[in-house]
């Protein structure tokens, strides 16, 4: 009965996700089928693994860093478009107000310097630092993969983790209103956090199909991915706090340094003057 009502719950949320493909228009930038694709991945993923890896025509490396770049691109426009709206009209609020307080006119100013700012930067951003994550996790997880016995293919391999990492950022647009919503957010949040695990459930599914590991085997090597992962953020984050502190030490060793040649060279021009 359990396990009925969870296939029920999972049914209506695939009808859900359905009607919402339905509603995507026409475009050239991630087509329909692609999209359909994601959602079999999320909803099937068995199925779309099994289908992947049986293809006789090849799908290639660059094919899902292609997919995870227009899924980031699509991300970062429409997380940039409502982030930016949110604060342009702030701004154009704060600038009527100026009427009135010309010190909020400035605020305004800025404000929508920054939604213009919060857009682009989004939209350029958010594809090329999705697509340097996946590209580091989906390579060490086939080098993990490989050094424990497996011999999958790696082209297959990235192409079925940017259908998951693609179908989650897909998926992550429509909590995105949510986020700017006072504790809703954090609903959204726990959300999120949720179908990311979910994701990298399904890259250890890929992992093992792929690479033909055994359960112990699968779950080591994604396990050796994320710590691989986690330590090199902690390594990138000590190494930017030691450069910020060395660059403000060198700062004030040369502000030192400058203070010093004043009071040398006013030293030396009142001997030269005999003040």
């Amino acid at each position: 009965m359990k396990d009925s009502n969870n296939k029920t719950d999972a049914e209506e949320i695939e009808r859900f996700a359905d009607k919402i493909i339905e509603r995507i228009p026409e475009n050239n930038i991630i087509p329909i089928e692609q999209v359909i694709l994601y959602k079999n991945m999320l909803f099937h993923p068995n199925d779309t693994i099994k289908k992947i890896t049986e293809k006789n025509e090849g799908v290639t490396f660059k094919d899902g860093l292609m997919n995870v770049l227009k899924a980031g691109f699509v991300k970062g426009l429409i997380t940039g478009a409502i982030s930016g709206a949110i604060m342009i009209i702030i701004s154009i609020v704060l600038l009527g107000v100026g009427i009135i307080l010309p010190h909020l006119l400035f605020m305004g100013v800025i404000g929508i310097i920054i939604g213009i700012s919060s857009f682009v930067v989004s939209t350029i951003c958010t594809p090329i630092i999705s697509s340097i994550g996946w590209i580091l996790i989906n390579g060490l997880m086939n080098i993990f993969a490989k050094l424990l016995g497996g011999t999958g293919d790696y082209n297959k391999q990235s192409y079925l983790t940017s259908l998951v990492t693609s179908g989650v950022m897909i998926t992550g647009i429509l909590l995105i209103p949510f986020t700017f919503i006072p504790f809703i957010n954090y609903i959204a949040s726990l959300i999120s956090f949720v179908i990311g695990i979910y994701g990298i459930y399904l890259y250890y599914k890929i992992v093992r199909k792929i690479h033909k590991l055994s359960l112990k085997r699968g779950v080591l090597s994604i396990i050796l991915t994320y710590f691989t992962v986690i330590l090199l953020v902690l390594v990138m984050v000590a190494l930017i706090y030691i450069l910020f502190y060395v660059f403000i030490f060198m700062v004030f060793m040369g502000l030192a340094n400058l203070m010093i040649a004043a009071k040398a060279s006013t030293a030396s021009t009142s001997m030269i003057l005999g003040v």
